[in-house]
């Protein structure tokens, strides 16, 4: 159990990373385009270590299946979504609100899993959903920049997230290989990634170059903290990892205030990731 705890402790900093990196990277380039980067360059990235990581024994047709499918959406559609959010609302806010995965994974997890659910865990959960309260309100001098329906940007990336960590869990408790799972999701990811951008791309036509580095950057904290994911969820349960993940917030807000000059150290922003983390760990210690 502490190594699911650490596993996923460092996949939440890279994760909190690789947004602060998506936002440089939108600088030079629209949300699109830098999917189209990131996301393919992280499938090259777990390519070309299969031949050292890559092991097929004890492998499952039915876990395969799984991993297909959830390629299919994840990260896909949570990496479009997250940098929609991202260009909108900014790293912090938009990571924070897409936090509420937790929520997602929990819930799906105690009714497909049979995972149980303890008041603990029902009261950092609500905690959670209390910091993203505070995100959405507005306090008339200083009105948020942001209109209330682009929450569907986050929430979704969330939701989608949510469910693809129950869904891998079940994948891995019939082949128990992280990195199989990594691979295939990523494949299958960047096939959907691109034909989804090529409208975007050929109309972005001689995009700056500048954005390679940021999103090679981006690619490989996502990947890589998938990766992380999926061992921390191959030792441990949805409803300790999942809490964990969404620490990623910290690590964007402490990021973002020592790189990204225009982020705002507002109390508003302060509080919702207190009461994010505060959530995390009443739900850590249950």
């Amino acid at each position: 159990m502490h190594s699911s705890v650490l596993l996923a402790a460092l996949a939440a900093f890279l994760f909190g990373a690789a947004v602060v990196g998506t936002r440089f990277g939108l600088r030079y380039v629209p949300g699109p385009v830098g999917a189209s980067i990131s996301v393919p360059f992280s499938a090259l990235l777990f390519w070309l270590s299969s031949p050292f990581m890559l092991h097929t024994a004890g492998w499952s047709w039915p876990a395969l299946g799984i991993y297909l499918v959830i390629g299919l959406f994840f990260p896909t559609a949570v990496t479009l979504l997250l940098f929609e959010s991202i260009r909108r609302m900014g790293p912090t806010v938009a990571g924070s609100l897409s936090s509420t995965a937790a929520v997602f994974a929990l819930f799906t997890a105690i009714v497909f899993l049979g995972e149980p659910l303890t008041l603990q865990v029902a009261l950092g959960t609500l905690a959670i959903v209390a910091g993203a309260i505070v995100f959405t309100g507005g306090h008339g001098a200083a009105p948020r920049r942001w209109a209330t329906w682009a929450l569907v940007f986050p929430l979704g990336a969330a939701a989608v997230r949510g469910v693809a960590q129950t869904m891998s869990k079940f994948g891995l408790s019939l082949w128990n290989n992280p990195y199989a799972a990594s691979l295939v999701g990523y494949t299958i990811s960047a096939t959907v990634m691109l034909i989804v951008t090529r409208g975007a791309v050929r109309r972005a036509g001689r995009f700056d170059r500048r954005a390679y580095p940021w999103f090679m950057g981006v690619g490989f904290c996502n990947g890589m903290g998938l990766f992380l994911t999926y061992a921390a969820l191959a030792g441990g349960r949805v409803g300790i990892v999942a809490p964990i993940i969404t620490t990623a917030p910290l690590f964007t807000l402490l990021l973002s205030w020592l790189f990204v000059h225009d982020e705002k150290r507002s109390r508003r922003v302060v509080a919702g990731v207190a009461l994010t983390l505060t959530g995390i760990l009443i739900i850590l210690l249950h």
